[in-house]
């Protein structure tokens, strides 16, 4: 099995060993055509049968930031995005993250803001808006309590886009309140899973949130959600 990075915390394809099959990750540029607009995409797309995805903080520490290609290349993965958002601002050297981060089955921080992406020891996944407590380690509150007690890597960001293959837009209910996440067009980063249960790792061009939401069910993905975009698309 291969490793899927997913920079405060990234996401990343990352390699263990290969299932049977032809394995490797399949990386494109296209122009899309959805909605009468036109929207330069680039994807890395790969089979959860032979990657496993997992939740890379710069440094391995809360608070701090790298490169994208600089926690990539130090878990060896395969192929890597940007993850949550974070307090980018801040003349501090720690940089607050907003969302949910799980890594090696510890939460390492708690948020009720936003979607989260997690996934278990056995290599299936949730999109849902599970509540965890940093203090005691465990879920509080979730759609599936059982699934998310056993999350091994979670990544939190948002809002939802697609949720069972329908666009599912709603950042207030999310506590998303910035324009630039609401409202503006900007470049954008996503993450989503297909049916057949491939990973999407897609940025954008400029795009309103709802439009990322349509690019993504055009790609294909039955469950998607925004991840930070604008500078930190990558």
């Amino acid at each position: 099995m291969f490793r899927l990075l997913c920079a405060l915390a990234v996401t990343v394809l990352a390699q263990t060993a290969v299932w049977g099959g032809t394995s490797g990750v399949r990386t494109q540029s296209r122009t899309l055509g959805v909605g009468g607009r036109s929207y330069r995409v680039k994807i890395a797309q790969a089979s959860l049968s032979d990657y496993r995805v997992v939740v890379a903080l710069a440094h391995d520490k809360v608070g701090s930031t790298s490169s994208l290609g600089g926690i990539a290349g130090g878990r060896g993965a395969q192929a890597g995005i940007n993850g949550c958002f974070f307090n980018a601002y801040t003349s501090s050297s720690y940089k607050t993250p907003y969302m949910n981060l799980v890594t090696n089955g510890v939460v390492r921080y708690s948020s009720n803001i936003g979607v989260t992406l997690g996934f278990d020891s056995r290599g299936d996944y949730r999109m849902e808006h599970p509540v965890f407590s940093e203090s005691q380690q465990k879920v509080v509150r979730a759609e599936s309590p059982g699934f998310w007690a056993d999350a091994q890597e979670a990544l939190g960001c948002g809002p939802l886009l697609v949720k069972d293959g329908v666009i599912s837009v709603n950042p207030a209910a999310e506590g998303f309140r910035q324009d630039k996440i609401v409202s503006l067009r900007a470049r954008r980063s996503a993450v989503g899973i297909t049916r057949d249960r491939h990973i999407l790792l897609v940025t954008c061009d400029t795009a309103g949130i709802r439009e990322l939401a349509a690019v993504m069910q055009e790609l294909g993905a039955v469950d998607a959600m925004n991840l930070d975009g604008g500078g930190s698309s990558a």
